[in-house]
């Protein structure tokens, strides 16, 4: 039986706590710890070691599944390849005559799930919740993350030379991420076409103003504690938010008021979802999604691209379909005397 986390994050945040000091107190690995903030599956010893060193119930913090499905697509296909990777040396070393996993073994595919994303009406919704939020980072992050469709890590990588306020474009030139014993760090963006240039709406851009002021007013009351450079999103003390704070902020967003349980890549799929139905097509989408292939978007979002499929057809249709002008049919009809005998 393993347990993934559920509220463990929000906890850690409210009591200002890092994964190395959870894993201190609890005597859990901070890899098990690491693992159960992203929501992975960890053991029933491992969860409840983790709850009483926090001192909250189990079940406060983790969604406990009596099944385990087995290993994912994406792990089977991790460990084909690591066999077959290792084989093809013992083979090339004559150790063995062939390799099993690579001449004699197809690799497993990768069964792609639906993207998780809002409706039409659940994004109008979360929209008119955020423009009544009063906390201004919370509003613009997630608002920001809705109408652009960037990653977590590419949100939290902005820097104010980033954003073209005269021209309304924002440009995406790098990410962060959260890694083992560095903490939050800069990286590279996920691949070459991510690094991209987007025009957003002026909402955006009024909400990024307001949020300007916020940021100034806290880089002033910080002083000498500042530790940030240019950073857009970012901590008490000037340095990159966490990415794990979108998350929480997500996560108390759609519990308060109902709406389904998203992730900051969720948003990314609505943003997507959204814009095929909108009618934008798939290479304008790539572009301005920072997807590396075109057809990762088809294999993604069929969903949306039936919908824009039958509304093209109906489009279509409308166009090109003569508009015939039908009589009005005549109120009694003669019935022949044999059909009527």
């Amino acid at each position: 039986m393993l347990y993934p986390a559920c509220g463990l994050v929000e906890l850690m945040e409210e009591r200002k706590l890092s994964r190395n000091a959870v894993a201190k107190i609890s005597g859990v690995s901070t890899t098990t710890v690491g693992a159960a903030i992203k929501g992975k599956n960890i053991s029933l010893e491992s969860a409840e070691n983790i709850a009483a060193a926090l001192n909250t119930p189990t079940q406060n913090i983790f969604t406990i599944h009596g099944e385990t499905s087995g290993l994912s697509d994406v792990t089977v296909l991790h460990h084909h390849r690591l066999i077959a990777m290792i084989l093809g040396a013992a083979k090339q070393a004559r150790i063995i005559p062939f390799n099993p996993a690579s001449e004699h073994m197809k690799a497993p595919k990768i069964r792609r799930k639906e993207a998780t994303y809002l409706s039409d009406t659940q994004a109008q919704y979360m929209v008119e919740l955020l423009l009544q939020e009063p906390d201004i980072r919370k509003k613009t992050a997630i608002l920001l993350c809705l109408y652009s469709g960037v990653r977590r890590g590419e949100f939290g990588g902005l820097q104010w030379k980033d954003i073209d306020w005269q021209n309304g474009l924002i440009h995406i030139k790098r990410a962060i991420q959260w890694q083992q014993g560095k903490g939050v760090v800069e990286v590279d963006t996920k691949n070459e076409s991510s690094k991209r240039v987007m025009r957003l709406p002026q909402l955006i851009f009024d909400l990024l103003a307001d949020y300007r002021q916020y940021w100034l007013e806290l880089r002033f009351k910080c002083g000498d504690k500042w530790e940030g450079d240019d950073w857009v999103f970012i901590g008490e003390t000037g340095l990159p938010l966490s990415p794990n704070r979108l998350n929480v902020w997500l996560n108390k967003l759609t519990t308060q008021h109902n709406l389904p349980h998203i992730s900051p890549h969720s948003l990314r799929h609505t943003f997507c979802t959204l814009q095929i139905a909108s009618g934008v097509d798939i290479r304008t989408l790539q572009a301005r999604s920072g997807h590396s292939r075109a057809s990762t978007l088809t294999d993604i979002y069929t969903h949306a691209l039936k919908t824009a499929d039958e509304r093209a057809s109906d489009t279509l249709n409308d166009i090109l379909t003569p508009k015939v002008s039908r009589k009005e049919p005549p109120t009694l009809f003669a019935i022949p005397k044999a059909i009527a005998q």
